[in-house]
C-alpha cells in the first residue's frame, strides 16, 4: 500500500509519524507493484522525478468525463489531437461580410482639428 510505503520512508528519513496520521506521496514509478511512491513533505525539495505519465492519465481520465459530450475521449487527450469531420462547426461556412467603406470627403466633412486651432 502506498500509504504505508510512504510512512516508512518518512521515518527512515527521521520524521516521526504516528499512527493515523496522514502522509502525502508523490507516485514515481507506476509500472511496479505495488507502485513506487515518494513521501512529500511541505516546505522540503521534492528530489524524486514524479511519473508523469501517471499524473497525465490520471488527468485524462478525469477531464474526458467532461469532455466526452464534445467528442473528446480520454485516448484523444492524451495524444492532443482530433480527427476533425466534415460534419463539425469547423467546416460551416461563415456569412460573407462586406468591406466597410470609408465616408468620402467633402466640403461638408470638417477638417482635422489640432492644438492651436483653439488659441
Amino acid at each position: 500500500m502506498a500509504n504505508v510505503q510512504a510512512a516508512k520512508k518518512l521515518v527512515d528519513l527521521g520524521y516521526e509519524f504516528i499512527p493515523g496520521m496522514k502522509v502525502s506521496w508523490i507516485v514515481t514509478d507506476s509500472k511496479k507493484t505495488p507502485q513506487t511512491v515518494e513521501p512529500f513533505i511541505s516546505g522540503v525539495e521534492f528530489t524524486g522525478k514524479p511519473d508523469y505519465k501517471y499524473y497525465a492519465e490520471r488527468l485524462a481520465q478525469m477531464a474526458s468525463r467532461i469532455t466526452e459530450v464534445f467528442g473528446w475521449s480520454e485516448k484523444a487527450l492524451m495524444t492532443g489531437n482530433q480527427q476533425a469531420s466534415l460534419f463539425d462547426e469547423a467546416f460551416e461556412t461563415a456569412p460573407i461580410k462586406k468591406p466597410e467603406e470609408k465616408p468620402k470627403e467633402t466640403k461638408a466633412t470638417p477638417k482635422k482639428t489640432n492644438l492651436s486651432d483653439f488659441f
